[in-house]
Formats: structure tokens, sequence, C-alpha cells
């Protein structure tokens, strides 16, 4: 027998451990010398689980505790509970031998037991259980998807969803209802399935105890559900035999259920069939999907009907009920054969109650993947021909108890069934709805370096979809993004920047949120660096360049700030130790330079971005920190030079300080870089040596007109230069000192004079003196200059003889169009 509500209740693993009972222990009844266990044996062979049940229960009166036929009689009787879906008569009696030595020559009790006792929501204990079989079965699937499940849901915290849960008590009885379906396109009738008195079959179940199932409906109204009544009344659909999981294609005039009927061995088969409705009447069903000794039920089509998911027991699946798929040519077609979902929707568990959503959302329930306990109802999305990585719906949609048939009349609402506790008896049929709830989020924004809040500066968070909105913090350094802004179910991406500060990135999602909720997140951030900053232990072995792997990490808080900030330009240092000569240390420094940004150009960082300079062995290591190397502290503030290193006790410590000073640097040169393509340039950067013979080289481009142009870092801020070698004098445009002052480059308090006249009507008055705190022409940096804002020029900045003299002496290859400075 194995009707549509056994097709739930029904574990292949208790089948399993019946026969190997069979096999390995004798069979009660050959000893048994009273009337009770040879009914009971009788009734449990037929698969009259209830007959077993109560003559089992008779003889335990008569048989003397600890006995072997006592612990076998007691391991049939958990064995009928758990079959009949009784999980807390299945534990009681399990537990009554789970330590005993009887259990440790039929280890299926342990993980039966564990079974049981998760779905009694006792995880801790049921871990027990299930490790000490898996000592005995260490590769069982279902034992170690079972001892999952305690681990990931013993924390309830983490499986609570926004969903709120109604019992419908106007459609449940104190039998079995479950398997609703949407019955019409105003979703205002429901047909649902039940086991309640009244039925047309007029016997009890000797399996579950329970009356023949039935097809019933209900219809939503100003007063609720209506009181369910039969889908028709002249007995077309509904007969003597089990009738359930009622399932209608897009129209809802064609009706799919299960019907479970004797086959000729008086065993109950079940099968698919189908009827369409003719008014107010359903025409005489017809069978679509059937096989011999094996059930089929539990139908669902897709939009055109030319697919059928199904749940079935029949050869070559997974274990246990698994869901396949049927596919036709036309509505009227037959269907082809069966094929499997596949392992990853199916496991040797049990996979039923199929639900298909917009054609490419699965929902199912099952004992196999990782729940709460017994059937859990999970989600899969199709991506292209395939079936996604199931997920748990979770709490408080999914329990400890049974949760399946889960049928949607909107995207975040429908219906399903359980067997939780508080129901009105057996399965009952609950409603869902997703419940609104607003966030907000605020924080204040702080200098790390200061601890003083920062006024002004830019805040944007960014959804899933794209969707911006963007703020600034108040003159107290605080944000706020209110409930309109923020929405429900969405992952966000938040930026904060400001000028002179390393932007920030964060994220955060709405998903973990079910009742309102103010966010509050504070940040400290860091100002961009004016100084050399030192790479954190990127150290490099005696005349090596090459970065070693365990280094290489070092180098992704480098990479992060750069793709965090795409605006900076940085250059790297590469500096060596003192030993060798400047020729070789040069040639060393710019290899170990190069290293560095081969790795970046690796990480997707622009070339256009990187300059790298290798200054050999000329500057030693200043530390700003103390540092401690084989016991030995370099304190802070000391010169790692030649007579410092000189003075070192023995060999070791004399090493350790070389190796400090074989470095690579970064520091900011640039606070606008835009890429020219808006894509990553081909031309890998130069690499500026320091070298006595050579100088330092500096390419240029020759425009139209002849002049030569370069481009400068004034302030950190990028800019094009003409130089002009043969003029005695260098200018700046007054626009290009409005476009300085408006990015934040120049201020008022760097003009030489009144400020106000300097400034009238918005303009720069020509003549005006302006001071450059940093200008950087290559790897070369000038500090604290002087220029003349001079209109009529044609130049919007000339460096001439008067600043590139500052810089050093310089020649101008033509023929390489190179400016060399000595």
């Amino acid at each position: 027998m194995f009707h549509t509500a056994i097709f739930r209740l029904m574990k292949t693993r208790i089948f399993l451990n019946i026969l190997i009972f069979m096999l390995f222990v004798p069979v009660v009844s050959i000893h048994a010398q009273n009337k009770s266990i040879e009914k009971a044996d009788e009734a449990y062979k037929d698969l009259q689980y209830q007959v077993a049940i109560a003559n089992y229960v008779k003889a335990c009166d008569k048989l003397k505790d600890g006995s072997l036929k006592m612990q076998q009689v007691t391991l049939r009787l958990a064995e009928c509970y758990s079959l009949t879906n009784k999980p807390d008569k299945a534990a009681e009696w399990y537990g009554k031998i789970v330590d005993s030595k009887f259990a440790e020559k039929n280890t299926k009790i342990y993980i039966e037991y564990a079974d049981a006792l998760r779905t009694q929501g006792n995880y801790k204990q049921a871990e027990v259980y299930y490790n000490k079989y898996l000592q005995k079965q260490p590769e069982d699937f279902l034992a170690k998807a079972g001892l999952r499940s305690c681990q990931l849901f013993a924390d309830t915290s983490i499986i609570q969803t926004r969903f709120i849960v109604k019992n419908l008590k106007n459609l449940n009885s104190s039998e079995d209802d479950y398997s609703p379906s949407q019955a019409s396109k105003n979703f205002d009738k429901v047909f649902f399935s039940s086991n309640r008195q009244g039925s047309v079959g007029k016997d009890r179940d000797n399996w579950t105890g329970a009356w023949f199932s039935d097809i019933l409906m209900s219809t939503f109204g100003s007063s609720g559900w209506s009181s369910p009544v039969s889908i028709d009344a002249n007995n077309i659909i509904n007969t003597e035999s089990h009738e359930a999981t009622p399932s209608f294609n897009k129209s809802f005039q064609t009706l799919y259920f299960t019907r479970c009927e004797r086959g000729i061995d008086k065993k109950m088969y079940c099968q698919v069939m189908k009827t369409e409705r003719q008014g107010q009447r359903w025409s005489t069903p017809v069978t679509v999907l059937s096989e011999n000794l094996s059930n089929i039920g539990q139908p669902c089509v897709s939009k055109d009907e030319l697919v059928m998911y199904f749940a079935s027991d029949r050869k070559g699946g997974s274990g246990g009920k698994d869901i396949w798929m049927v596919t036709r040519t036309g509505i009227n077609k037959p269907f082809k054969d069966p094929v499997n979902l596949g392992s990853i929707i199916n496991t040797p568990g049990d996979e039923m109650f199929p639900y298909l959503k917009d054609d490419t959302i699965l929902y199912f329930s099952s004992t196999g993947h990782p729940g709460l306990g017994g059937l859990d109802i999970f989600k899969s999305v199709m991506h292209g021909n395939k079936w996604g990585e199931p997920e748990n719906l979770l709490s408080p949609i999914n329990g400890i108890s049974d949760d399946f048939g889960i049928v949607f009349s909107a995207d975040d609402k429908g219906y399903f069934s359980s067997n939780r506790a508080g129901g009105a008896g057996g399965d009952d049929i609950y409603s869902f709805e997703k419940k609104s709830v607003a966030v907000t989020l605020s924080g204040t924004v702080k200098d790390e370096g200061t601890l003083l809040t920062l006024p002004g500066i830019n805040i944007s968070i960014v959804g899933q979809q794209g969707d911006t909105i963007k703020t600034k913090t108040d003159q107290q350094g605080k944000y706020y993004f209110d409930a309109s802004k923020l929405k429900e179910d969405n992952r966000y991406k938040l930026i904060l920047s400001g000028r002179n500060y390393l932007s920030q990135l964060d994220h955060f999602d709405t998903y973990a949120y079910h009742q309102n909720t103010d966010l509050l997140k504070d940040y400290q951030l860091s100002a961009i660096p004016t100084v050399p900053i030192v790479l954190p232990d990127i150290l490099y072995e005696l005349n090596k360049w090459d970065i070693k792997p365990q280094y290489q990490d070092s180098l992704k808080t480098l990479v992060r700030i750069l793709v965090d900030n795409p605006n900076l330009a940085i250059e790297l240092r590469s500096h060596t130790d003192s030993r060798a000569t400047n020729e070789y240390n040069d040639d060393l420094s710019q290899k170990r330079a190069q290293s560095v940004v081969d790795f970046l150009v690796s990480k997707g960082i622009d070339p256009g971005r990187l300059t790298a300079k290798g200054y050999g062995k000329r500057v030693p290591r200043l530390l700003d920190k103390d540092v401690n190397r084989g016991g030995y502290f370099f304190k802070k503030g000391t010169l790692l030079d030649d007579a410092f290193i000189g003075n070192l006790p023995g060999k070791e410590l004399k090493e350790s300080a070389f190796e400090l000073n074989r470095r690579t640097e970064f520091i900011v040169i640039a606070k606008d870089y835009k890429s020219s393509s808006g894509k990553l340039t081909s031309a890998m950067p130069v690499i500026s040596i320091i070298n006595d013979s050579l100088g330092v080289v500096i390419p240029y481009i020759t425009l139209e007109n002849g002049n030569k142009q370069i481009t400068v870092q004034v302030n950190d801020f990028t800019c094009n230069a003409i130089i002009d070698a043969d003029s005695p004098d260098s200018y700046i445009s007054s626009q290009k000192v409005l476009e300085l002052m408006q990015n934040g480059s120049l201020t008022k308090d760097d003009f030489v004079g009144d400020v106000n006249l300097i400034l009238a009507n918005n303009q720069v008055t020509e003549g005006a003196e302006v001071r450059i705190k940093k200008l950087r022409i290559g790897g070369m940096l000038t500090e604290n200059i002087s220029l003349v804002v001079k209109e009529g020029s044609g130049y919007s900045l000339k460096l001439a003889k008067d600043i590139l003299g500052v810089v050093g002496s310089f020649r101008i290859n033509t023929n390489s169009n190179q400016i060399i400075f000595k």
C-alpha cells in the first residue's frame, strides 16, 4: 500500500533497516508464544502499522525488560511510529534500546534515533548519535546530512526570515489537510487534500489509521475562507481510492492530481490523473502517467503543459523518493520516458512535492538536504539548463516538523502544509506573507589620525541593481539615509570619499532584518599620505628583486587602496642596502621597483597610475616606528646609515639593518588621475633610475605648434605643462589657477598680497604671484616655488629656466624626445 499521504510519510532508510533487521535479527514471531506478537508481525509484514502498533504494545506487557525479544519488539514499535510520522513516539521507543548492546549490533538504530530527535528540535543530542553512527558508517550520506543540519541550524538566530505564517483554521480539521493549490485566476479559490472523516472512501487506512483522502475546495469571501466541500458532487474525481495533491494548468481549466488504487497484488499504487473543467462539472479523469510496481504522484506542469515534474520511488533514482521530469511534444501527446533531475536536486533521502514557479524556480521538500527537521522546503533556480544549488527557505516556513506542498499566489505570499505543533491536528494548511520592514542608515565619519569629525564627506550607497543615492556629512560629521532610500532584501555598496582622504568601501545588506531597524555605521577615514609609506613586509633577499610569495599578501592592501581610490596615482620607490656600487644598486632597485609594478598591473591596476623609481643605496631608511629584529629593538627615529650599521654588534644585527634598508615605498603623486581611454593603458610605466652618469630621464611629446609638453603634478593634481628651456620666466594662466582652486589644490592662502584684490569678481588678477607647495616633474619633487599669473601667453602652465633650474641642471635630447636632469 502506498497512497499519497504515505508518499510523504514513508522513509526509505526505514525500509532498508527492515531488510537488514530481517536478515540479521531473528523474526519475533518465530519464537513468539502469544497471539499478540504473531498478529503484530503479520500486520507489520502487510504494512498495516496501526494494527501492528496495537499488538506490539499489548505484547510488551508480557515480555521481560531487557530480553532480546523485548528489544526486538521495541525496535519494531519505534519503526512503526517512525513510518506513521510520529517522531516523538519513535524517539521514546528508540531511546529504550539506543544505548544497549542490541543497538551496537543494529547500528541503524543510532541514525533513526538521531532523526527522531532532530524532528523534535533536540539538535545537541541528535548530533551525539549521528556521530556515533558515522563512526560505524563514515560515508553514509544521510547521516552526514543530518549532522550538518544540527551544526547549521542549532543557532536559531540565523534561520529566521521575514515571513508571517498563519494557520488557516477554516480549512483545517483534526486530520491531515495538505497540498493546497490555487484554483482560480483571482486566487480566491483553493483546492487541497484532506483525509478528514466524510471522504468518499469510507474506510480507515491501516497504515496511517486515517481516512482515505479526497480533494476539497474552499472559496475566499468577505467572511474569509468558506467551509471546505468536495470539489465534485458526483464523485468523478473523488472515489473510494486516495485522491490528493491537486495542481492546475495556467488557465485553471485542467486539473492534474494523484490517485492511489489497489493493484492486482492488493497493494496500493499511485499514478497521475488529469481531468478537464466543463462548466460546473469535471470530465472523467484519465491516466497521464503511471508505472507498474512503482509510485508516481504530486504533479506540476510548466505553463505550456509540455513539461511535468513529479515525485516517484521508481528505479534509477538516488534513493528514496526523487523528483523526475517528463516532456511531450503536444498537450494531447503522451509523455516520453522520465528523466531524473539529478544529484543537485535529489539525494539518498526523499525529495517530493515539486512546485514550479515561472518555469524557472523549482520548490520542493526534502529530507536529504540539510534542514531543520523532517521535510523542509527548498528552492532551486534554473541557470541555463541546470538547476542551481537548493536553498533552504528557513524559519518560519520551515521548522522541526514536516513542511511541504508550497504554492504561491504572488511573489512573496502563498500557502504551504505543515504538521507543526499548534495546528488543528495532523497536517494543516498555512498561509505565508513577507513582512515589510523599514531600515535606516546613519553614522558619524571621523579622521582616523585625529578622531575629529569630518564635515562634507561624500557618501554614496549603490544597490545591487545599480541604483545610487548620495549625501554628505553635516558640520558634525554625521550622515543619514531614511527608510525611503533603503530597500528590503537588497545588497548595498557604501562609498565614502573626501578631499585629501582615501576613499573607503563597505558592504551591507538588508536581508537579515525582520523588524524595523536603524543601522548605525561609523567610519574613520585615513588621510592621503604626503610622505613615503613603506610597504609592510616587502623585504628582499640580498641581490634579489623578485617578490617572495609570503610577501605578496602585503601588497594586497595597496591593491585595495588603488582599487577603492581610482583617482590616485602613486610613485613606487625602491631602495637597496649600501653594499656594492651605485651602478649595480641602481639597476637592482630598478628591477625591484619593476617587480612591484608588475604585480600591481597583474591585479588589474592601470599602469598609467604607476610611476616607479629606483633610488639605489642613496636614501637610508629613517624608521617611523620601533622594529624588532632578532631580539634587538631598532628605535623609532633611527637613521639606518652606514655609520649606524657599522657600530652594531655582530654580523646578524648588521644584516638585519641591511635588510630593513632593502625596501619599497609608495607615495601619492596625484589625486585626480583619469585614464584617457577609460580602460587600462597599454604602456608600461617609466622606471626612473637615479644614476650619477645618466641622470633622470623624463619623456615629452611634441605638439603640432612645436611646443614640448610633459605631465606634472601641482600639489598632487595632474596638469599638462609646456617646457620652454629658452624662456627665462615661468607662467600660469588665471583659468588654470581657478581650476586648481576648485579642485582644492590651491586656496586663498597661497597668494602673495591682498587676496581680496587678487580674487576680485571671481577672477585672478594678472601679475599675481601664487605659491606652489609641491611641483613634481617625473620622479623629482621641488617644493615652495612661485609662479606668476599671466594671460595671453597661450600657455595654461609654462615651465621655463627659472623653475627648471631649481629642479636641477638639464639638457633636452630632441632625437629621443627626452629631458634629462642631472
